[in-house]
């Protein structure tokens, strides 16, 4: 891989595993400080924002691995982490995102937690907090995995 692309997936990948780990844990201190229907709302949004940034990123990301790795995309487990990540966040957007808004807006004005609706809704949260947690270590691994580069 050439230095700027070797340099712009490290940014990339910084970026998307910094954008996820910091979605993952913004909720937990809005739930911790605002009412229930606030901290959803706004956690709601941060998850959309963050779902498009790891698409993005999962999509530059892969075009450039498949570059670097031409002759042997297959044998390429970085790849195939990265559209892990990539399918997960699709999934869990589209998919799983898409569920809970619905039982959240059905569920209005009340709060989810005071609505009939609440154990689907936990029973969804409960697959998307798993997912989230694969594709986290994933993205760990990922940056862990980067090879050490020196200053010249």
């Amino acid at each position: 891989m050439k230095a700027w692309a070797a340099s712009l997936y490290s940014v990339l990948l910084t970026v998307w595993a910094g954008t996820m780990w910091t979605v993952g844990w913004v909720p937990i201190v809005l739930f911790g400080k605002l009412q229930e229907i606030a901290a959803g709302n706004i956690a709601a949004r941060l998850f959309e924002i963050g779902a498009w940034v790891g698409m993005v990123c999962g999509v530059l990301l892969i075009a450039l691995r498949v570059l670097a790795t031409a002759n042997r995309p297959g044998r390429d487990w970085t790849l195939w982490g990265l559209a892990a990540m990539l399918l997960i966040t699709v999934v869990s957007y589209f998919g799983i995102g898409a569920i809970m808004e619905n039982l959240r807006q059905q569920a209005a004005p009340l709060a989810i937690r005071d609505s009939p609706l609440r154990a689907q809704f936990g029973m969804w949260h409960g697959v998307s907090s798993t997912l989230f947690l694969i594709e986290a270590l994933i993205a760990l691994a990922l940056v862990a995995r980067q090879p050490q580069r020196t200053a010249r």
